[in-house]
């Protein structure tokens, strides 16, 4: 094979490989689905077919959903500038994706990004959400069942663009006697590797929602650690939350900042109820009862958790945001995609401050964070954790 051939067909692997690697990357907050579509028939192909060899005969359907399902949503994309001048196009979405594009025009060099291709481009997907994720969980455990892929690894979740076939998968799952639950995503992110577009499940009618949303996957696209969730998640909230401070105060818009933040406290606080409830679930599954006895004290906690959901919601003068969630079976499945992601927000904020603020030093030691050791890095995390009150 000639030089130039050899370099086609390695880059049509590396695809391939990125396509693996961010089809595992379905969080509980975004499903991280997505690969760039190949530009000819040819190429395409060769992705396929190569993928198609390196998976078992079972796995197959499943890589072909993922492939397919990618390739039909990067084929529908359309230039924003296109679709805001489209006299077609409601008044309300041209002036949401003005505004993104202001924002994500806002973003880019305060980050340090170049100007790529990502969320330059919009689909209207005519659903409302673009994938959906099915968890599987013991009946009296919380521990996930994993799923594992080629180069991304294990992971507690198995991705469907199609809500259907997610929700038979899931029924197998419950024919095994697992509890199961499937939830939808409203974003996807390829961490900068492609030009992931804006989705119609991307989009809510509260501008600064949009805006903060854009400025946490830009965020990822500047740091990204692999295996480290919490890092990762702990990060882009903090810097999604500096952005959108300085946002409102670039636009003199200050007075809606306590909205704000007041609606990160509620996810926060939230949160937190259902970690605590994770914590009863797993010491009632590893006392010594009986099965039987499992099962009946796993009801009674469901029930109380129902019950302290109502106090959440009157300290919160009856904020229903979480009741459609919350109006579910709360097997031990949907609580497990709750995790505590936040827990170095106040790091990251105290470090800002100590840094009087400059944005580009901050950003530069939180590379440095990165590259240290898993230990050493939390330690340094928790020494700037701010006492608690």
């Amino acid at each position: 094979m000639t030089r130039v051939g050899n370099l086609a067909r390695a880059r049509n692997l590396t695809k391939v490989r990125n396509l693996a690697r961010v089809s595992s990357l379905a969080g509980a907050r975004f499903s991280r689905l997505g690969s760039k579509m190949l530009s000819r028939t040819l190429g395409r192909t060769l992705a396929v077919g190569t993928l198609m060899a390196s998976v078992s005969g079972c796995q197959i359907p499943y890589y072909w959903q993922a492939v397919s399902g990618h390739m039909a949503i990067m084929g529908d994309r359309r230039p924003i500038e296109e679709v805001i001048a489209d006299p077609a196009t409601s008044p309300s979405l041209k002036a949401q994706l003005e505004a993104l594009q202001e924002a994500r025009a806002f973003a880019l060099p305060l980050l340090g990004l170049e100007n790529n291709k990502s969320y330059r481009s919009y689909v209207d997907l005519g659903r409302d959400a673009v994938t959906w994720n099915v968890f599987a969980t013991p009946e009296l455990t919380m521990d996930n069942k994993t799923w594992c892929f080629p180069v991304a690894g294990c992971v507690s979740y198995r991705g469907y663009f199609s809500k259907d076939r997610a929700e038979r998968y899931a029924q197998q799952l419950d024919r095994q006697g697992l509890d199961t639950y499937v939830g939808g995503a409203s974003a996807y992110s390829t961490l900068g590797w492609f030009a992931d577009p804006v989705l119609n499940t991307f989009i809510s009618p509260n501008a600064l929602a949009n805006a903060a949303l854009l400025f946490h996957e830009l965020a990822h696209q500047t740091l990204y650690l692999k295996g480290d969730s919490t890092f990762n998640e702990s990060y882009a909230t903090s810097l999604e939350q500096i952005l959108v401070q300085r946002w409102l105060q670039a636009k003199d818009q200050m007075a809606s900042w306590p909205e704000f933040l007041q609606h990160q406290q509620r996810k926060q606080d939230f949160t937190q109820l259902i970690v605590r409830h994770q914590q009863l679930r797993k010491a009632l599954f590893e006392s010594p009862l009986s099965d039987a006895e499992k099962h009946a004290a796993k009801q009674q906690q469901i029930a109380e958790l129902r019950a302290d959901y109502q106090t959440f919601k009157a300290s919160w003068n009856q904020y229903p945001g979480y009741d459609q969630w919350m109006a579910k079976s709360l097997n031990n499945a949907q609580l497990s995609t709750v995790a505590t992601y936040h827990q170095w927000v106040p790091a990251f904020w105290q470090l800002y401050r100590q840094l009087d603020e400059n944005l580009p030093q901050f950003l530069a030691y939180c590379q440095e964070l990165k590259d240290l050791p898993v230990g050493e890095r939390e330690q340094r995390l928790q020494a700037l954790m701010p006492p608690r009150v």
